[in-house]
């Protein structure tokens, strides 16, 4: 199964955009956390998340499905910028242990 991981940008966004944003990505299967090798879930940095769901099997498939959700969840006269990438591992330092 391909994982995906999505990273968007929000020109000049507050809090309160960023919230919205985390609600209607999760509402659509992007965690902001993940999953290490033992099982323990940590914290993906501002704006970063891991899209969950089997259903896409590219990464425009995915784009084409988070970026129309980012656009009305944050509309802005400059568009928010959505990167999407699949990985097969990952590795990290400093993330923050969800409990």
């Amino acid at each position: 199964m391909p994982k995906f991981v999505v990273r968007v940008t929000i020109h000049d966004g507050r809090e309160q955009d960023y919230q919205r944003l985390h609600e209607a990505l999760e509402a659509i299967g992007c965690l902001r956390r993940i999953m290490s090798s033992d099982g323990r879930w940590y914290q993906l940095p501002d704006a970063t998340y891991v899209y969950g769901p089997s259903t896409p099997t590219n990464v425009g498939s995915v784009r084409d499905r988070v970026a129309p959700v980012v656009k009305r969840t944050v509309p802005r006269t400059t568009a928010p910028e959505v990167f999407v990438a699949e990985y097969s591992s990952s590795a990290w330092s400093g993330l923050t242990l969800v409990k």
